[in-house]
């Protein structure tokens, strides 16, 4: 979460990941997450529940 989170300080448009996703144990909820922290510009203190 912190590496996305500061790429998208950066100015990054968007982001690609793939089994870092699909093997995490939530994977739903890690996708509501990094797709909160793109769009939405959210920080990853305020995702982390999601991945309960």
């Amino acid at each position: 979460m912190d590496r996305t989170y500061g790429l998208m300080q950066q100015g990054v448009k968007g982001i690609v990941y793939g089994r870092n996703v699909i093997q995490h144990a939530n994977p739903a909820g890690m996708t509501k997450a990094l797709m909160a922290l793109v769009h939405e510009g959210a920080k990853p203190a305020d995702v982390m529940h999601l991945l309960k």
